[in-house]
């Protein structure tokens, strides 16, 4: 994989995405440089398209679903904080918290779950077909 990136490649994506799920995911491609999947294995994708990841969105506290939804558009900590009226350092452990309750360890993971579970920017599953 590194030496496919040191060739040039940008993105690695699942051949099944919906339309605004590619949308999303050339954003952060956009945004990143590089988007992988970090474990880009039958385990992960497994774990990706569980509902089992859905049903975890309810174990966020409200607050941690509003900065969820905000991570989940792409904002900086630094807007999250502005939006919801707190500091960057209450962003950081609520994003850890997230992160671990969703059992990802870095936030592009974390917008990859959503997209690839189908949670759409309210944190609710989207509705397809």
């Amino acid at each position: 994989m590194i030496e496919l990136i040191h060739l040039g490649l940008h993105g690695c994506l699942p051949l099944r995405l919906l339309p605004k799920q590619i949308v999303r995911a050339v954003e952060l491609i956009l945004d990143a440089g590089v988007l992988c999947l970090p474990r880009f294995g039958p385990e992960y994708h497994n774990k990706i398209n569980s509902q089992d990841n859905y049903s975890l969105l309810g174990s966020l506290t409200k607050r941690e679903q509003e900065v969820f939804t905000l991570l989940r558009k792409g904002q900086t900590n630094s807007e999250i904080a502005s939006a919801l009226y707190i500091s960057e350092s209450t962003v950081k452990s609520h994003l850890r918290s997230i992160f671990r309750k969703l059992g990802v360890n870095k936030r592009n993971e974390a917008q990859i779950l959503a997209l690839q579970s189908g949670i759409n920017t309210a944190g609710t599953k989207a509705v397809t077909g």
